[in-house]
């Protein structure tokens, strides 16, 4: 810790190294890992295996425990490697470089195979849960098995193109799937939040929030929409809740007293 201090001492203090982690960061994140967790596929999908409600309170509250404990691990190593002459190349790589050069062969080898087997359930989680949604959502569950392909092929072509038109050559693709997956989650909230919670308000309001807040997460990528210092998520989520309270305020007044006039 002292040679890491000695060598950057910024990172011992706010805002950091180049002036990153500002309030407005700082806000962000919070707001951010609060509501975006929950709705990560392959955890939503694990709240119905619960088998109680006290076994799913009891996750609840140790799951943001444990993570905080289990990332201080990778975040200090990440500040140590500061202090020494390692240089990586890449800050992915700064883990294992590290554990590499200052544990024993056999510590390295059973990190990188946790590291590996923890990528692969991730992934396998993910795509079991969207593959499920995606089977039941189009139809193809319900023996609509040609417009089923059609909703599939068009979705499929939709997040090529999408991939190819955000698409960075100076940014690896894990990283651009880091920077916008988690904007793109977190403007699920407010629509789960209405699902549950406000029977009241009409599903085309809901449609209308997820599709403005993922055309905010595109139009922050593609520097049409100013984010004012806030990560990216939070401004995103903050049309998808406007918009959707904008819809329910337009059915309230203009589509049900209509009708009960």
């Amino acid at each position: 810790s002292e040679k890491a201090y000695a060598a950057s001492p910024d990172l011992f203090m706010r805002p950091g190294t180049e002036g990153f982690f500002t309030p407005q960061k700082w806000f962000s994140y919070i707001i951010l890992w609060s509501f975006v967790n929950p709705l990560f596929p392959q955890l939503f999908s694990r709240f119905y295996t619960a088998r109680s409600l006290r076994s799913l309170k009891v996750s609840t509250w140790l799951y943001p425990l444990l993570v905080s404990f289990l990332f201080l691990a990778p975040v200090l190593i990440g500040v140590w490697a500061n202090g020494t002459s390692l240089d990586p190349g890449r800050a992915d790589m700064i883990l294992p470089a590290m554990v590499a050069r200052f544990a024993p062969g056999w510590v390295h080898a059973l990190v990188m195979t946790g590291a590996l087997a923890a990528l692969m359930s991730t992934a396998d989680s993910q795509l079991l849960a969207l593959s499920t949604m995606l089977a039941r959502d189009t139809g193809i569950k319900r023996n609509q098995v040609t417009w089923g392909r059609l909703l599939t092929l068009g979705l499929c072509i939709l997040v090529v193109v999408l991939i190819l038109t955000g698409f960075d050559k100076r940014m690896d693709f894990f990283t651009l799937l880091t920077k916008t997956s988690f904007a793109g989650l977190i403007v699920l909230t407010p629509a789960t939040v209405a699902a549950l919670y406000f029977r009241k308000v009409p599903g085309w309001a809901v449609v209308a929030s997820i599709i403005a807040g993922e055309g905010a997460v595109v139009a922050i990528w593609f520097g049409w929409l100013p984010t004012f210092g806030l990560v990216a998520g939070i401004v995103a989520l903050i049309v998808a809740v406007t918009i959707l309270a904008l819809a329910y305020l337009v059915d309230y007044f203009f589509v049900r007293k209509k009708s009960h006039s």
